[in-house]
């Protein structure tokens, strides 16, 4: 019964004028930029082994997307109780989609997500089924444990570059490299972000991001085939960085720190797009294709939320 009246809100929730903004909010839509340089990031890590697949890319996008869909989904399910009472407005409190078409919604995601992992490969299914261990570990047990919660969010994003990887080859040592320097990049804007609203955390988190994108880039430059197109995407990478987190200090108005969050987390374009041209610079018009995406990422989070 549970399961027809959910099916029955969705087909009528679509009928309303602004549903698709809903589901928008709901899914934090401009987030989903920063999905596709994942994937594509960790192809580009084996290129030198393994050739890269249209197909498989569009492929396992959708199943990264289904995924990264569902965990935003399931962050507000479980946020629910407490967003009633301090962010009414948003679209589970508000009740402008239900909680029983957000779970449906959810398990909806990561089944068909599975599914598709399965039919594609062993190692894809594997990276998918972890990948929604590590999604739930993040959305429910490790909120009593920030820590937790911190390395599982970046699990995620590490675990996203190698399912890119794992569609068209085996894992080796750049896929784990650059996926170790993304998760401790997220890792280290969770530090920052967790007590937005009060202060920042010591110095060293405030500059953690960018100590990780500069030692990843340095051993890139000195222990692989560093094109020249390669070191000037290293050298823009450290520049975005650190014209974030160079404001970040004691100085800085408390009101003013979760602008910041949000152009970190917009900086994983810039991240993928770079050490993508280092490991494989023969494969820069698709990192360009990557970087377009950019804009179009700020313009709509002026319009929907990205946390």
């Amino acid at each position: 019964m549970g399961f027809e009246l959910a099916c029955k809100e969705i087909r009528e929730s679509w009928m309303k004028k602004n549903i698709l903004k809903d589901w928008a909010e709901l899914v934090r839509f401009p987030n989903l930029f920063t999905v596709p340089g994942d994937i594509l990031l960790g192809m580009c890590a084996v290129s030198s082994i393994a050739t890269l697949s249209l197909s498989s890319y569009l492929y396992v996008l959708l199943i990264s997307l289904l995924l990264y869909a569902g965990g935003m989904i399931l962050n507000d399910i479980m946020d629910y109780d407490e967003d009633k009472q301090a962010r009414p407005h948003r679209v589970l409190p508000s009740k402008r989609i239900t909680i029983d078409t957000a779970k449906l919604a959810v398990a909806s995601f990561f089944a068909i997500a599975l599914l598709l992992s399965y039919f594609h490969s062993q190692s894809v299914f594997v990276i998918s089924l972890i990948l929604v261990v590590v999604i739930y570990l993040y959305d429910g047990p490790s909120r009593k444990v920030p820590q937790l919660g911190f390395f599982s969010m970046g699990a995620c994003r590490s675990l996203n570059i190698l399912l890119g990887a794992v569609a068209i080859s085996d894992i080796n040592f750049t896929a784990l490299l650059v996926a170790f320097c993304e998760g401790a990049y997220i890792y280290g804007v969770c530090v920052i972000a967790h007590n937005e609203t009060k202060s920042l955390p010591k110095p060293f988190w405030c500059k953690f991001p960018l100590i990780i994108v500069g030692v990843t880039v340095a051993y890139l430059c000195v222990y692989t085939n560093f094109a020249w197109l390669g070191v000037i995407a290293g050298l823009f990478l450290i520049a975005t960085t650190y014209n974030i987190v160079k404001d970040l200090n004691n100085l800085l108005p408390v009101a003013k720190i979760p602008p910041y969050i949000g152009k970190l987390i917009r900086n994983l374009i810039p991240l993928q797009f770079c050490l993508a041209l280092c490991v494989a610079p023969q494969y820069w018009y698709l990192c360009l294709i990557l970087m377009l995406s950019l804009p179009l990422c700020v313009r709509l989070a002026k319009k929907i939320t990205m946390s």
